[in-house]
């Protein structure tokens, strides 16, 4: 019943009262429940508590050691951070893609990492591009993969990507902004 009614907070956003399930869950498995656990985690990355998420999310792997999902939202709240811990939020992106290197998520973050926060187009691309190649309907992993041709001076290979997400999506107003700068 914690567990259900605590997704329905979730849903609501109402991560308050989410986090007061499923902290109480978790206490109640005597801090085993694997689940419970991640879920507090994702309650205080909502909340931006990175600090509280990350001890959470770090807390899980020791209860599912191979959480992707876990490795990911670690990488998400070192990137988000106020100073954001760049190396860590790169450590966990790409333990993320290890245990699962067709989950796209990772590579889409991890190459705006590297484009916003280590300003390498290379690798960028490199983690978009495979991003696109997982999900061909990512918007974002497109628009950002234009963002960073654009701040390369590829001007023509910005618009034909911006042109590209536009023809996928017409009422993504962003791309059609990001072309037209």
């Amino acid at each position: 019943a914690l567990n259900n009614r605590g997704y329905a907070y979730m849903k609501k956003e109402d991560f308050r009262n989410a986090l007061k399930d499923f902290q109480l869950l978790f206490e109640k498995t005597d801090k085993k429940n694997a689940v419970a656990c991640f879920n507090i985690g994702k309650c205080y990355s909502a909340l931006k508590d990175y600090d509280e998420a990350i001890e959470y999310f770090l807390q899980n792997l020791t209860l599912n050691k191979n959480n992707k999902y876990s490795f990911f939202e670690l990488g998400y709240c070192y990137a988000s951070k106020a100073a954001p811990e760049k190396e860590n939020a790169l450590k966990y992106y790409s333990s993320a893609i290890e245990q699962d290197p067709k989950y796209y998520e990772p590579y889409l973050y991890r190459g705006t990492l590297y484009l916003f926060k280590f300003d390498n187009f290379k690798k960028a691309h490199e983690d978009l591009e495979k991003s696109i190649e997982i999900n061909p309907r990512g918007k974002l992993s497109y628009l950002y993969n234009g963002i960073a041709y654009r701040d390369e001076n590829n001007f023509l290979k910005a618009k034909d990507i911006f042109t590209k997400v536009i023809d996928q999506n017409p009422k993504y107003a962003e791309a059609y902004y990001e072309r037209g700068i």
